[in-house]
């Protein structure tokens, strides 16, 4: 919780309006033991419930990418409207975006943009999954984010209609690690020409 504990209900108000009180009163069941406040139980929730499919957004390789991201495997290439349009198509909805940088010092977030009352910050307040500290900012990450929705009450991502067949059209260009053997990069070209001819 990046902010003081006495903003949460008006940040969950704000964002979630007409559903503020269902939502509590589902937190309000899940607090265990029951003197756990509301936005323990919320980020509690939160941190069992998430799921982030995480990219390194540049336009070029990099040897932190590799370091970071596939140190002995593969790069895939695409678009953040392609990614869009191919989560769109699945059973489950997403948000995405970039992640927010934070300076920590002494274990204290120093982020003074950060205000509830801010309504470009809530969505950060109460999705920390976007929230990163600032030492991983040449990351340049991207971060898709679903949840498990049979257990979020419906309240926060929803189920779509069932899954379809994902068409690999959204791939643009695979690379390879540098790193890789040449034993290793035989046998991965062979399974990538085997699961996308083109």
């Amino acid at each position: 919780c990046l902010f003081d504990p006495m903003g949460f209900p008006r940040a969950i108000r704000e964002q979630h309006r007409d559903q503020a009180e269902e939502i509590f009163s589902f937190l309000d069941g899940r607090k265990r033991p029951p003197a756990k406040e509301r936005h323990e139980a919320y980020f509690d929730f939160l941190r069992k419930t998430r799921y982030a499919w995480c990219w390194f957004c540049r336009t070029g390789e990099s040897a932190l990418m590799w370091k970071t991201y596939g140190r002995r495997g593969a790069a895939i290439r695409t678009t953040v409207g392609k990614l869009r349009a191919l989560l769109e198509s699945c059973g489950r909805d997403f948000v995405y975006g970039p992640m927010l940088y934070v300076p920590v010092h002494h274990g204290k977030v120093r982020c003074p943009h950060l205000y509830p009352d801010r309504p470009e910050a809530q969505p950060f307040l109460l999705e920390p999954c976007f929230l990163k500290r600032s030492e991983y900012e040449d990351e340049h990450e991207v971060r898709f984010v679903t949840t498990t929705a049979e257990l979020d009450g419906g309240f926060f991502l929803r189920a779509k209609e069932e899954d379809v067949p994902i068409r690999p059209d959204w791939i643009q260009h695979i690379s390879l690690s540098p790193n890789l053997r040449l034993g290793e990069e035989q046998a991965l070209t062979v399974a990538i020409k085997r699961l996308h001819p083109a």
